[in-house]
């Protein structure tokens, strides 16, 4: 059964400063029924405590203008709210850390100096939710208890990249939280998000956007009512970034929602999808500046009027590619039986190269790997890999770097017909020809790849032609929605 709490996680854009802080304070405050606030630290912070710890770490020291602009945010924040002792605390805990150091590695690569900066680039969430939000809940006469990760979010030992082990961090909410009946005993629990600790009980950070992971992770072991993720926009048809009137999605499903976001929208992560989604928890992005509607994310919803639900592109991939041609029938069979043991997203070649999209074609199969993990090493034992496993000659390999993929999500999209015909139909008269194609991760997508290395345009020309085909009138130049509202 459900627990009748929302847990809210709060972006960064929510924390940028004083103001928004405040604002966010009050739309927690709202609904009584948002008992867990996960917080972000402030936009921008982040970057600045990695180059912070960076520049301790091979200078011994950190300049004096980075720390003056650090200090400068929280001093904002922390004055206009009147957390001036909160200040202090947050400039001598700073200090300490970085103190901590001591004359240690100035390899930036040595796990120690890893543990490091993992240490340091936690600190905007950290002090956000101990310094600054809580202590403000309680100026404002709320009851509220900042959480410390170590005690919650357990993760992979991994500094930089770690992922959350669900099941143990469901053990640690019912041991910590549950057990202890914190939401009995107090009206809002405040943790920060991004970062977590091992099994091991060294602290690691998350990816990017590790706030929302955290957030979702907290709901599913609470089993929440609602997941609520709290940022400066909500989901669109389009990246925003690249087209900045998209229209804007009232409902889509978790299927959809994953598709979306892995290949690029900004609002939320696909790893803060899956644990609601186990739970059939909906997940709420809400627009702070415009709280009051939301783009929900469910299990299933009603088909709309669009013949797609939306476009995504990500750039960045590269490509391993197997050309064996038909005659070598064997061999293509041999592929196959390999490809069979690759799974979307969570395979690997060699055991150190993930690969997002295995995609067969009449001549062979290309292996698309994210360019974080498309190192020349990485590649180098790849192939010679694939050449032992598969006895390949090196002819039959092709590498290529700088590819895009272009996702386009849609509702049954395998069995709605001329879906797939007008989106290459719409890429081809942008003058873009497309080098992969393949189904997604679901019935509810398919996935059309762009190699880009010479002019970075096309992938983002590509993008535009689809969603112009399926979201604006060609005769007027205007949205369909606009036109049909």
């Amino acid at each position: 059964m459900s627990l009748d709490v929302i847990v809210t996680k709060f972006g960064g854009h929510c924390m940028r400063d004083s103001a928004m802080t405040q604002k966010s304070v009050e739309f927690l405050l709202a609904d009584s029924k948002r008992r867990v606030a996960v917080v972000s630290g402030p936009k921008g912070l982040t970057d600045l405590y990695i180059t912070a710890a960076q520049q301790r770490i091979v200078k011994g020291s950190v300049d004096g203008d980075l720390y003056d602009k650090i200090m400068g945010r929280w001093q904002e924040i922390c004055s206009r709210l009147e957390l001036k002792g909160e200040y202090d605390s947050i400039k001598r805990e700073f200090d300490k850390i970085l103190e901590s150091y001591g004359a240690r590695s100035r390899n930036l690569s040595d796990l120690r100096a890893r543990r490091f900066i993992d240490n340091v680039a936690r600190l905007g969430e950290y002090f956000e939710a101990k310094y600054v939000f809580t202590p403000f809940l309680e100026k404002l006469g709320k009851k509220a208890l900042f959480l410390d990760p170590k005690d919650l979010i357990v993760g992979t030992d991994v500094p930089g990249d770690a992922s959350i082990i669900q099941e143990l961090t469901t053990e640690k909410v019912k041991e910590n939280i549950l057990d202890k009946d914190l939401l009995d005993s107090y009206d809002v629990l405040v943790m920060p998000g991004y970062y977590c600790y091992s099994k091991e009980g060294h602290l690691v950070t998350l990816p990017r956007g590790g706030s929302d992971t955290t957030g979702a992770a907290v709901a599913h072991a609470l089993n929440a009512s609602i997941y609520e993720n709290v940022t400066n926009n909500r989901v669109r048809r389009a990246q925003p970034e690249i087209f900045e009137d998209a229209p804007i999605l009232d409902r889509l499903t978790y299927s959809e929602g994953t598709e979306l976001t892995f290949m690029g929208f900004g609002i939320l992560t696909p790893e803060a999808i899956e644990p609601c989604q186990e739970r059939t928890i909906p997940i709420h992005v809400i627009d702070i500046d415009n709280p009051h509607e939301a783009t929900v994310i469910l299990r299933d919803r009603r088909p709309d009027k669009f013949d797609i639900t939306g476009v995504a592109y990500k750039p960045g991939f590269g490509d391993i590619t197997i050309r064996t041609g038909l005659r070598h029938g064997e061999r293509i069979s041999s592929i196959g039986d390999y490809i069979r043991e690759v799974e979307h997203g969570g395979s690997s070649l060699n055991g150190k190269f993930p690969v997002v999209y295995p995609i067969p074609s009449v001549s062979g199969i290309s292996f698309v790997v994210e360019g974080r993990y498309f190192t020349d090493e990485n590649v180098h034992n790849a192939v010679r890999y694939l050449r032992e496993s598969l006895g390949l000659h090196d002819k039959d390999i092709e590498v290529s770097h700088n590819t895009s993929l272009i996702s386009i999500v849609g509702q049954d999209m395998q069995e709605r017909r001329g879906i797939r015909a007008r989106a290459t139909g719409a890429i081809a008269r942008a003058g873009v020809s497309i080098t992969h194609g393949t189904g997604g991760a679901s019935d509810n997508s398919f996935i059309l790849g762009v190699r880009d290395y010479q002019n970075p345009g096309k992938a983002i020309r590509a993008a535009t032609a689809v969603y112009r085909e399926f979201f604006v009138d060609p005769d007027v130049g205007r949205r369909l929605d606009l036109l049909q509202s």
